[in-house]
């Protein structure tokens, strides 16, 4: 294995890990959830979940941009980033900053308690409210981002 086959892995694994436990909790534990009658400590659960799976959703974030950076010195030359390679390629950077701050907009800003920045706990499920819809939808269109930037890499990595 090379150097450079390493760092794909680690960057396999990065996406992995990011799309693999939002399509997770979007399909399995959401629903789930939503079954079960209301309990006191769900919202504690749930708060609980959402902040493991932050950390590992941004340390795959930081693993994505540090491998994909190599990648990108590793891969791209001039001429090839001055071809339709290159536009495919700041496509797709583009559309990884936009997932980035949705992401950031996502757990920072919407995911705590009373909308307030910087207060570190996740809002428990609540059925009903406009945050909570808006949350949900922001999560699904983040997960949707997250699939388009793996196909166009598939795209990229025929090319």
């Amino acid at each position: 294995m090379t150097y450079s086959d390493f760092v794909m892995t680690i960057h396999l694994v990065g996406a992995i890990a990011f799309i693999g436990g939002t399509m997770f909790y979007f399909a399995v534990y959401r629903p789930a959830a939503a079954l079960l009658p209301p309990r006191p400590d769900q919202a504690a659960f749930t708060t609980k979940i959402e902040q493991r799976f932050r950390t590992v959703r941004w340390l795959s974030i930081v693993a994505l941009l540090l491998t994909g950076f190599f990648n990108l010195l590793y891969e791209g030359g001039s001429a090839r980033i001055a071809s339709t390679y290159g536009g495919v390629l700041m496509l797709k950077l583009f559309l990884v900053l936009v997932l980035i701050a949705l992401t950031g907009i996502h757990d920072f800003i919407l995911a705590t308690p009373g909308g307030i920045p910087g207060r570190g706990s996740a809002k428990p499920i609540d059925r009903g409210t406009g945050a909570e819809d808006n949350k949900r939808w922001l999560g699904a269109g983040i997960l949707a981002l997250a699939l388009t930037i793996v196909f166009i890499a598939v795209i990229l990595a025929r090319m």
